[in-house]
């Protein structure tokens, strides 16, 4: 009984950790990011395909999403025509489940998708493996996380039906 409680007292800070430094490591891939696009809009530039003021302001663009992506109002449109009015519940819900300011845009695009088939499919929906593989490899999302978003998307799918 005390290895049991000494080996749950070693393994729970041990996870918790780990999940901090997976965040962490989330947060400091975006700067390789950025310096790629600067790369890429200055060759373009050199090459004169664009303007160094275009370049500029397309630089701009991107950091501003990248330093505030819940500001985005084309994701608010599109869950407005789906039927659902607060997407700041969902967006809550989400990174209160582990989901990272750089996921929650992936996790909220692919979930629309999700939701239209869980509407189409009713009671009988099943989780596509292209969905699973998508948030598993492409977002980055633990089996917990996929169960969050499944469950969303499936209240959401029935409510609109």
């Amino acid at each position: 009984m005390k290895k049991t409680i000494l080996s749950i007292m070693l393994i729970l800070p041990m996870i918790s950790f780990s999940q901090d430094s997976i965040n962490q490591k989330d947060e400091d891939q975006q700067h390789p990011r950025a310096e790629a696009l600067r790369a890429r809009l200055n060759a373009a530039v050199e090459k004169g395909t664009i303007t160094q003021e275009q370049a500029d302001k397309r630089y701009e663009g991107f950091m501003r999403k990248v330093e505030s992506p819940d500001d985005n109002p084309d994701m608010e449109a599109r869950y407005k025509r789906l039927g659902v009015n607060d997407l700041s519940r969902i967006k809550t819900k989400l990174k209160e489940s582990g989901i990272t300011n750089g996921q929650l845009d992936l996790v909220l695009s692919m979930m629309i998708r999700v939701i239209h088939v869980a509407k189409g499919q009713g009671k009988e929906f099943d989780f596509k493996f292209r969905f699973q593989n998508y948030f598993e490899n492409k977002v980055g999302l633990n089996d917990v996380q996929i169960q969050v978003v499944k469950g969303i998307s499936r209240r959401i799918a029935h409510q609109l039906q």
